[in-house]
């Protein structure tokens, strides 16, 4: 019976262990590994001047258009640091279009507290109104041939308590259409006029996937 409930305990221990290292996403957010049903990474210890890969494989990322984050609006990532990295730079490194160029993203670390939320917007880095992502590496300070910190990098081991995502609030099947007649002009991303001229509740008809601009909204259309 000793040996049953030191097990039990033991058990308990472990679970209760494992819930105080787990890290909610904030309301309205999800994890970025529950988009595709991957085994979930974060909270994720990193080691001092390391890269390591959050997203994608280790290799031929650069390429994939495997994350489809065409209908969240925003990328979240938060960081706790050690106080002796305040002020201090880090980076991520990701692809979208599967072009085989990646787009390096330098955030500077708040000068108090030891935690920060860094957010990109999405719409930002659409190509063709898409965003297709194949792979994000973190760089804790850590060096990379193809980008330079314009401050100090940070030093320190750190860890991402989550990588998340928001999910946009513009679709179109969320805008309440008060004059469904008004005339509006359409534009991509971009900034490029697709449509002139039509009436509000056909503007987006017939459009292919990804985010527009509807008279002065930016809403994402799904086919």
């Amino acid at each position: 019976m000793k040996k049953i409930l030191s097990l039990i305990g033991t058990l308990l221990i472990c679970v209760s262990a494992s819930f105080a290292q787990y890290v909610t996403v904030p309301d309205g957010y999800v994890s970025i590994y529950s988009v595709n049903s991957e085994t979930e990474l974060a909270p994720l210890a990193v080691d001092a001047l390391a890269a390591p890969q959050v997203l994608g494989p280790a290799s031929g990322w650069g390429t994939s258009t495997e994350y489809d984050f065409t209908s969240y609006e925003k990328l979240a990532i938060k960081i706790t640091f050690d106080a002796a990295d305040a002020g201090h730079q880090v980076a991520i490194r990701f692809s979208v279009g599967g072009t085989g160029t990646a787009t390096i993203h330098i955030f500077t670390l708040p000068e108090t507290g030891t935690t920060h939320i860094e957010e990109l917007t999405l719409a930002d880095y659409a190509i063709n109104g898409e965003v297709l992502m194949g792979g994000i590496v973190f760089y804790n300070g850590a060096e990379h041939w193809s980008f330079t910190y314009d401050g100090t990098p940070a030093s320190q081991a750190c860890t991402i308590d989550y990588v998340a995502l928001k999910r946009t609030s513009t679709a179109i099947n969320d805008i309440k259409i008060k004059d469904p007649d008004a005339i509006v002009n359409v534009y991509n991303i971009s900034g490029t006029m697709v449509r002139m001229g039509v009436k509000y509740s056909e503007a987006t008809k017939g459009l292919k996937k990804g985010f527009y601009i509807v008279g002065k909204e930016k809403i994402y259309v799904t086919e």
